[in-house]
């Protein structure tokens, strides 16, 4: 029988890798237009840095261009500190936390100028939005791994596992609140203030080391670095705050549907319970192998049959 000659319908697969959107979505993806509001603290100040720093760019240089060129140097520039500090419980040398927050605020600017860019060449597309967007889920993690290592946070793998966590979480709950109002919320207090936070404290790692955040101050018999972590904590819960209430009360998506709350709620308690586990069973050591032990603590037994033929 020739191919396709009353044949089944193609696999889900298959016809996904030839056609990843259907007609329809092609027309949504097409209506699509950013749209943000509000303005952070620093942003007005910045936005003057920012619309010098765009006249260095030539006009023929892609925004996709220059969201991808920060963020390989955000990457690169952790990956070195990573090498490092495989355990976040090491010391680094102090060139490689400078190396992280030189990339950590070039990637920040890169970042706040390829809209404009985009702007300044007519180029903007949904696309564009969700490759930058996508650049920026990648560079959460590694901010957050990074500024862990600095501080020396994993001492405590608790608190380790919750800063870099909570990154993501946020993350997703900006753009899940973006999905249900149809518009990207800035605070007073937010990604930019987050970013310019970080690259201080790979600023005083550098100068007083990552043991610095060890020292324990007097009075209050805690140590320096839960000062970075409370900050975590309080932005967590401002930020969340103002995204739930946006969630809960701005409508639920451009049709009414309430299955997009629905559906993204559950994804993302999936995904903390899975994280949840993952870091509750990597305190027991299980993926650790006998082989690296010492020769002289392994214990060969002799078997039965063996005992008694020395009997």
């Amino acid at each position: 029988m020739a191919a396709g000659a009353g044949g089944r319908p193609a696999p889900r697969w298959l016809k996904a890798l030839t056609e990843p959107l259907s007609a329809a979505q092609l027309r949504r993806l097409e209506e699509h237009r950013y749209s943000a509001a509000g303005v952070s603290l620093l942003e007005p100040p910045l936005q003057i840095y920012w619309t010098w720093l765009l006249q260095w760019i030539p006009l023929w240089m892609a925004p996709n261009s220059i969201t991808l060129l920060g963020l390989a140097i955000n990457l690169l520039t952790t990956l070195v500190l990573i090498s490092y500090c495989p355990t976040a419980t090491e010391e680094a040398p102090y060139w490689t936390y400078l190396l992280c927050a030189l990339g950590l605020f070039i990637y920040q600017s890169l970042d706040a100028i390829d809209g404009k860019q985009a702007r300044r060449t007519n180029s903007c597309s949904p696309l564009g939005e969700l490759f930058d967007h996508g650049c920026d889920s990648l560079s959460t993690v590694f901010m957050a791994v990074g500024a862990s290592i600095a501080v020396r946070l994993g001492t405590h793998p608790d608190w380790l596992f919750f800063c870099s966590f909570i990154g993501m979480f946020m993350f997703y709950c900006a753009h899940w609140q973006t999905y249900v109002s149809g518009v990207l919320r800035f605070g007073k207090v937010d990604v930019t203030e987050i970013q310019l936070a970080l690259v201080m404290v790979f600023v005083l790692s550098i100068f007083g080391g990552a043991t610095m955040w060890d020292y324990t101050i007097p009075i209050l018999e805690i140590k320096l670095k839960i000062f970075p972590v409370l900050g975590v904590v309080g932005g967590a819960i401002f930020s969340c705050s103002n995204y739930f209430h946006v969630i809960l009360h701005g409508g639920v998506g451009k049709n009414g549907s309430t299955i997009a709350v629905i559906s993204s709620f559950d994804m993302m308690m999936y995904f903390s319970a899975l994280c949840l586990q993952i870091s509750r069973h990597l305190h027991l050591n299980i993926f650790k192998t006998s082989y690296h032990e010492a020769p002289e603590q392994v214990q060969v037994l002799p078997s039965k049959s063996h005992q008694n033929n020395m009997d």
